[in-house]
C-alpha cells in the first residue's frame, strides 16, 4: 500500500482511504492468523491519469479493505484453516450532469491565442464525475486442514435487483449435489395489503421470512421457517407483532408445504403455526411483553432507556403484574418512588441504594398471589398489612420477603429512614431475575430468581476481569496479555509514587494558607487487577488524606528557618544548610518557593559581605565543604618577621520573610 495506516485513519490518497493489505495477528504460543484485505489491485478500475491540477474520478473506496483471506497457523507454523471471500464489484460513473464537477486552474489569457496581446489572468477548467457502485460478497470457501486431509465448505450468495440478500447456498456434499439453501423475503416480495404494503411503499427494508431448505437433484425439503407478521402499533408506527415457525419432527417436502406464495403471509398455518406474539410495547416501541402461543407462558421485561438494555426478566407474568428497581437510574420499573436521598457508599447491587422516607407504591393486576422481596440494612417492613419473612443476610444487608394475597391490586411500602435496594414484586408462581449495568452497558451485578447475587468487574478494555459472589469471594479471574490472550493472574501490581498539593483551610486572622505536598509512597497499595487500579487506590487515598495533612503540617504562611552544618568530611569540611519548617519546634518540614534568604558570615580575620539566595524546596545549601577554622599568615616588609593568625568562620541568617530559629 502507499502508506502503513489502518482503514479507519484519516490518511487518504487521491481522496480515498488507505489501509493495510495484510495483517498478522500473533498470539504467543498459540500460532497466528494472517489477514489479507482487498487493495487497489482488486479494484479493477483504471481511469485515465488526470492532468494536474484536475481531480480524477474518485477511486471506488467501497472495494478497499474488505476481508479477503484469513489463514490460521498453529504454533508450529502449520496451516490449520483458510477462509477465502470473493466479491462482486460494480462501478458506475455518475455521468448525469447533476453530478458533474469542475476544477479550475488560474491561467493567463491572450488575444488570438498568441502572446501578441495580453488580456490578463483567467482560468482553465476540466470536468469530472463522481463514482457509485457496490461490493457484494459473492462466495466464501473454508478449508479445514487436518494432516494430509482437507475439508472444503463453500457458500455462495445471491442478491435481488435491489442488492438485498435473497438466498444463501451452502454445500453439504458436492459429490451428491446436496446443499442447504436459505431464502430471505422482504416486504416488496409480497403482494398483500396492510402493514407489509405500507413498508414496501415506504421503501423500508426489513426481513419478513426466512426459510431453510435441504436440496438435492431429486428432492426439496423444508427444515426451518420463520415468518414475522407486522402490525400498526400506534399512529403510523409499524413493528413486529406475530412470529410463526415451522413445527415438524422431520423435513417437510415441497409438495406438502407448497412453494412461496407472494399473495399470503403464511401459506400453511398447520405446519407453520403462530409461535409467539409481542403483546406490549412501550412509548418508544420497545418490546415489553411476549406470549408463547404454544405453551401459554408470558415473558416480560423491565427496560432501561438510559442504557438501552433490560434490567429485569420475568417469566410467566404480564407486564402489569410486575415491578422492579435497583434505584440506579431514572426508570423505576413500574414502582412510584418518592424523591429522596440515594446512598452511594453501599449497595447490594449496582452503585447506589435508596433511603426511604415515605411510600414506594405500585399498581398490579389482582387474581394472583404476589411476592415482594427487598434488601435492607435494617429490619423488614410490614407491607399491605403482611409481616416480613427474613430469608438471608449478607454483609450488613438483610433479605426479606412479604407474600401478599391474590386480592392485591396495589402495593405500598412505607418506611422512615430505611435503606433499601433491589426491590421486586411479581406473582408468586412466576420467576424474576435482574441485573445492573455500568455507564458502558456492562453488567456489574446479577441477581437470580432466588436472589443469589454475583458481581462482575471489567478491565480498561471492557473484558471480564473478575466474577465474585455476594461475600466478595472470587469465583472467576481472567488476566490478559498484550495480544489479548489469557495469562497467569498471579501478578501483584503496586502503586507508583503519587504526589498532590493541598491548600490549608484552617488559617485564621488573615494569614495566608500554605500549599502542602502530600505523597503516597510507592508500593503502599496493591491490586491484582492492573496498574491503573493500584495507582487509583493511591490517588483516592491522597485525595482523602491530603486536606487533613495540609491542615496539620501547614504553617498558615509562617516560615521558620534554621541554619545548620552537615556532612562533615574527613578534613572537617562542612556544608552550610538552611532548612525550613512550618512549626516553632522545627519538626515539620515546609516547602517554600522562590523564597529570598539572606545570609551573613562572621569571620574573625576578614570582612565578608552578606549574600542573597533563592530557595525552592524544604532546604537550601548555602555553601559546600566549608572550612570554618583556618590559619592566616601575614608578613611585614622584607627582612621583617611573619605573623600567623587563627581564624574562625560562623554563618548566620539575616532577617527576611521567615522566622529565624
Amino acid at each position: 500500500m502507499r502508506v502503513s495506516s489502518p482503514m479507519n485513519s484519516l490518511d487518504y490518497v487521491w481522496g480515498t482511504a488507505v489501509g493495510y493489505g495484510r495483517v498478522e495477528e500473533i498470539l504467543p504460543g498459540n500460532g497466528k492468523t494472517v489477514h489479507e484485505f482487498t487493495t487497489y489491485k482488486d479494484v479493477n478500475y483504471f481511469p485515465s491519469p488526470p492532468q494536474y491540477p484536475f481531480a480524477a474520478e474518485l477511486y471506488p473506496s467501497w472495494e478497499l479493505g474488505l476481508p479477503k483471506k484469513a489463514t490460521v497457523f498453529d504454533q508450529y507454523n502449520q496451516i490449520k484453516k483458510i477462509n477465502e471471500n470473493k466479491y462482486d464489484f460494480t462501478v458506475t460513473v455518475l455521468s448525469d450532469t447533476a453530478f458533474k464537477s469542475i476544477k479550475l486552474l488560474m491561467d493567463a489569457q491572450y488575444y488570438g491565442n498568441t502572446s501578441a496581446l495580453y488580456l490578463g489572468p483567467g482560468y482553465g477548467n476540466d470536468t469530472y464525475y463522481g463514482l457509485t457502485g457496490t461490493a457484494l460478497l459473492d462466495s466464501t470457501v473454508e478449508k479445514i486442514v487436518s494432516g494430509a486431509d482437507t475439508v472444503l465448505q463453500s457458500t455462495s450468495f445471491v442478491y435481488d435487483s435491489l442488492n438485498n440478500l435473497a438466498s444463501v447456498k451452502k454445500w453439504v456434499s458436492k459429490d451428491l449435489q446436496k446443499y442447504i439453501q436459505t431464502n430471505i423475503y422482504y416486504p416488496y416480495n409480497y403482494s398483500i395489503t396492510g402493514p407489509l404494503k405500507t413498508l414496501s411503499d415506504s421503501g423500508i427494508i426489513v426481513k419478513v421470512a426466512e426459510e431453510q431448505w435441504v436440496k438435492t437433484p431429486t428432492s426439496e425439503n423444508l427444515v426451518s421457517a420463520t415468518i414475522t407478521g407486522y402490525e400498526v402499533i400506534t399512529g403510523n408506527k409499524i413493528k413486529p407483532k406475530y412470529v410463526y415457525g415451522l413445527r415438524s419432527d422431520k423435513p417437510v417436502p415441497l409438495s406438502t408445504i407448497g412453494a412461496f406464495n407472494r399473495f399470503v403471509l403464511n401459506r400453511n398455518s398447520t405446519l407453520i403455526p403462530l409461535v409467539s406474539t409481542i403483546e406490549r410495547y412501550d412509548a418508544k416501541l420497545v418490546s415489553l411483553q411476549v406470549a408463547n402461543n404454544l405453551t401459554g407462558d408470558r415473558q416480560s421485561v423491565i427496560w432501561d432507556d438510559e442504557h438501552q438494555i433490560s434490567t429485569s426478566v420475568i417469566s410467566d407474568a404480564a407486564y402489569t403484574e410486575i415491578a422492579y428497581t435497583s434505584f440506579e437510574g431514572t426508570n423505576s420499573g413500574n414502582w412510584t418512588v418518592p424523591s429522596g436521598q440515594y446512598n452511594y457508599s453501599d449497595a447490594i447491587t449496582g452503585s447506589r441504594s435508596f433511603k426511604l422516607n415515605g411510600t414506594i407504591s405500585a399498581t398490579v393486576t389482582s387474581g394472583r398471589e404476589y411476592v415482594v422481596t427487598y434488601w435492607t440494612t435494617g429490619a423488614g417492613l410490614t407491607i399491605n398489612g403482611v409481616s416480613p419473612e427474613k430469608l438471608t443476610a449478607k454483609r450488613v444487608w438483610n433479605l426479606y420477603r412479604n407474600l401478599l394475597p391474590s386480592t392485591t391490586s396495589s402495593i405500598s411500602i412505607v418506611g422512615s429512614n430505611v435503606t433499601i435496594d433491589e426491590l421486586r414484586a411479581y406473582p408468586a408462581d412466576a420467576t424474576m431475575s435482574s441485573s445492573t449495568v455500568d455507564f458502558f452497558g456492562n453488567q456489574t451485578s446479577g441477581s437470580s430468581e432466588n436472589n443469589k447475587i454475583a458481581y462482575t468487574e471489567y478491565d480498561d478494555l471492557g473484558r471480564v476481569r473478575l466474577r465474585e459472589d455476594v461475600e466478595g469471594n472470587i469465583m472467576e479471574m481472567n488476566c490478559y496479555g498484550q495480544a489479548g490472550e489469557k495469562v497467569n493472574c498471579n501478578i501483584i501490581y503496586k502503586n507508583n509514587v503519587i504526589s498532590r498539593k493541598f491548600v490549608q483551610t484552617n488559617c485564621t486572622g488573615g494569614n495566608i494558607p500554605d500549599t502542602v505536598l502530600y505523597t503516597v509512597a510507592a508500593g503502599t497499595y496493591t491490586s491484582t487487577v492492573n496498574q491503573y487500579k493500584a495507582d487509583s487506590l493511591a490517588m483516592n487515598a491522597g485525595m482523602a488524606n491530603g486536606p487533613a495533612y495540609a491542615n496539620a503540617n501547614g504553617g498558615c504562611g509562617i516560615v521558620y528557618a534554621k541554619l545548620s552544618y552537615e556532612d562533615i568530611d574527613v578534613d572537617q569540611n562542612e556544608d552550610v544548610v538552611v532548612k525550613f519548617y512550618s512549626d516553632v519546634a522545627c519538626t515539620k518540614p515546609r516547602y517554600v518557593q522562590n523564597l529570598q534568604v539572606v545570609t551573613g558570615v562572621n569571620n574573625t580575620c576578614e570582612t565578608v559581605p552578606d549574600d542573597t539566595h533563592t530557595a525552592n524546596g524544604t532546604q537550601l545549601v548555602i555553601a559546600y565543604s566549608v572550612t570554618r577554622d583556618y590559619v592566616k599568615t601575614e608578613c611585614d616588609p622584607p627582612g621583617f618577621p611573619c605573623w600567623n593568625f587563627d581564624c574562625h568562620v560562623d554563618y548566620l541568617l539575616k532577617p527576611g520573610n521567615y522566622v529565624i530559629k
